[in-house]
C-alpha cells in the first residue's frame, strides 16, 4: 500500500516518495506540495484523486505502518516509537493507531508476539 509505484500522476509519486523518506519529520501538506511544485490546494486535490485518501491521512497511515514494524521488531517503548515515526503527541498516536489497527499499540505488540 505504501509504494511510489507506477502509474498515476508523477507529482503524486514524487510526493509519496518524499513522504516515505521523511515520514518521521514534521511534514505539512504545504511542504509536501512545494516538493511537487504545486499549490497546496491543487496538490491535496490531485493526491486525493490518485490515492483515494487525503495527504494527511496517507501520512498518518504510513507512520502507523512503520510503528507496527517497530512494535514487532524492537523493545522500544510506545512513547519512543511514537516520536520516532513522527507523532509529536503519544496520546494522539495511540488514538490514531487504535483507529487504524483496531488495537492499542501495546496490545498489538503483545498479540504479534503471541503469534510467533
Amino acid at each position: 500500500p505504501f509504494s511510489s509505484g507506477t502509474g498515476g500522476d508523477e507529482r503524486i509519486r514524487t510526493a509519496i516518495g518524499y513522504m516515505m523518506k521523511h515520514f518521521a519529520e514534521p511534514l505539512s501538506v504545504e511542504r509536501i506540495a512545494k516538493e511537487c511544485s504545486l499549490s497546496e490546494s491543487r496538490f491535496a486535490h490531485l493526491f486525493q484523486a490518485n490515492t483515494g485518501v487525503s495527504p494527511s491521512r496517507y501520512l498518518d497511515s504510513l507512520r502507523i505502518w512503520k510503528a507496527q514494524e517497530l512494535l514487532i521488531g524492537t523493545a522500544k517503548s510506545v512513547k519512543e516509537i511514537s516520536a520516532e515515526v513522527g507523532f509529536r503527541d503519544p496520546l494522539y498516536f495511540s488514538r490514531a493507531f487504535r483507529r487504524k489497527v483496531a488495537s492499542s499499540p501495546k496490545d498489538f505488540r503483545k498479540d504479534s508476539r503471541r503469534v510467533e
